[in-house]
């Protein structure tokens, strides 16, 4: 019931048919209360976003989600992501307007999130690990939980994520910071401008930037630069 999939394109928004689809995007929902927004243009291919679990062996109990919300910004680049909701509700993703990823999972159990914000480049075969799904408990107090999740992954504006790094439940990333393939990040960081490397991670650099262009054609524009300026004097 009252679960929606929004399309905005110009300004206005409009609720997808029935019987329309998302070109490069399956969707698949169980439960209640669900809104999926997606700004055009954006370029989705090869994925897919699955709210609560619509299939299980023989014997088992269906399991919905309500009330999660997920929305892809425009100009984007989402091409073959898996976004997982189960097991939970008023989980959320978001991912920034601008940002584009190549490859990877976001896995959201209980009430998790995971937002991403805008002009990020994300690599392939990344993971993004709202919670650790099963809790782990103070054997002297079973009522503790050890491992609770705080808030949702986030990663600021303008970052750059290598290929197969991970982020872990309650991690968070600054702007303007850049992640070295096939790190963990697990906890909060907060200073920008930095590098981040290891497992678990940790900074191994400051003041540094992210170039957007590639190294090869950030050089060549520096040499056409250097040529035109000794051409005018």
């Amino acid at each position: 019931m009252d679960n929606r999939v929004i399309i905005i394109e110009n300004g206005k928004e409009r609720v997808l048919g029935k019987n329309e689809r998302i070109s490069g995007l399956e969707i698949s929902i169980c439960g209640d209360d669900n809104e999926i927004r997606i700004h055009r243009p954006s370029n989705i291919h090869a994925s897919a976003i699955q709210i609560g679990q619509d299939s299980f062996p023989p014997g088992h109990i269906l399991r919905e989600n309500n009330g999660v919300k997920i929305e892809i910004m425009s100009h984007t680049t989402f091409h073959n992501v898996l976004v997982c909701c189960k097991f939970g509700e008023r989980q959320i993703f978001s991912f920034g307007r601008g940002s584009r990823i190549w490859g990877g999972a976001v896995q959201l159990c209980e009430i998790s999130g995971c937002i991403i914000g805008n002009d990020c480049n994300c690599s392939g075969d990344l993971r993004f690990w709202g919670s650790d799904a099963h809790a782990i408990l103070d054997k002297n107090n079973p009522s503790r939980i050890l491992n609770e999740v705080s808030g949702p992954i986030t990663v600021g504006d303008h970052c750059w994520l290598g290929e197969h790094v991970r982020l872990q439940k309650n991690a968070r990333v600054p702007a303007n910071t850049i992640i070295a393939a096939g790190s963990i990040v697990t906890k909060a960081f907060d200073e920008e401008y930095t590098i981040l490397a290891g497992i678990p991670a940790k900074v191994i650099k400051r003041d540094v930037m992210r170039e957007p262009q590639t190294h090869n054609a950030y050089i060549l524009k520096k040499i056409q630069k250097q040529s035109a300026e000794k051409n005018e004097s």
